[in-house]
């Protein structure tokens, strides 16, 4: 949407996934010079001092993890009434989708509260089905692509040209697709929240 056209949108989430990697392949670095568990708090504690730490661990607590989740919920919550509703989600009461939500951040806090393990398998089982899905979104994109055929089963001949039609050129449209481009990327610096024995052996 804020990219313009299609081939920009390609140049945004390429872009964005090179700038993800560079984090990760950073927090790398970090994590066979600081083989400890705790993530960036340990990073900042060790560089910046404890209070930097102290800092981000707060405010990670109290705002980023939690709005994290809360934005994770609403986009589950619109899915899941798309879904059931389909084409004419858009009519639907905005508070259905939210209700949705609000009933998954319940139900993951409530597997949670019984227990760590159990949440940890479904999450897992999750896991799982995204990788399914994103393979069959792939698979699907790329023989429409090569056959041409549409949903009605018609030969679409539009999108082999005017890829770039329509490209926006305001640099701060391009910066909030990038955004969305390394939403999509996000969750790399968690991995180090947990599992170093295993990353620095391979290290």
């Amino acid at each position: 949407a804020n990219a313009g056209s299609p081939g920009a949108s390609l140049i945004a989430w390429v872009v964005a996934g090179l700038l993800a990697w560079t984090g990760a392949a950073s927090y790398a670095e970090l994590g066979g010079a600081i083989p400890l568990n705790g993530g960036s708090q340990v990073y900042l504690s060790k560089i910046f001092g404890e209070l930097a730490g102290f800092l981000f661990t707060w405010c990670s607590v109290l705002v980023l993890k939690p709005g994290s989740a809360a934005i994770i919920a609403i986009i589950f919550g619109e899915y899941v009434v798309r879904a059931f509703v389909g084409a004419d989600v858009e009519t639907v009461n905005p508070w259905i989708n939210k209700a949705v939500a609000f009933g998954g951040i319940f139900v993951v806090t409530l597997l949670n509260c019984i227990s760590t393990r159990v949440a940890a398998r479904i999450g897992d089982l999750f896991m799982f089905f995204k990788f399914v899905a994103l393979l069959g979104v792939t698979i699907i994109g790329i023989i429409v692509a090569i056959t041409g055929h549409s949903s009605t089963g018609s030969a679409n001949k539009e999108w082999k040209s005017g890829w770039f039609e329509g490209t926006n050129l305001d640099i701060s449209a391009w910066a909030v697709a990038l955004y969305a481009g390394l939403w999509a990327f996000d969750g790399w610096d968690n991995v180090r929240f947990f599992t170093h024995p295993v990353f620095n052996i391979h290290l």
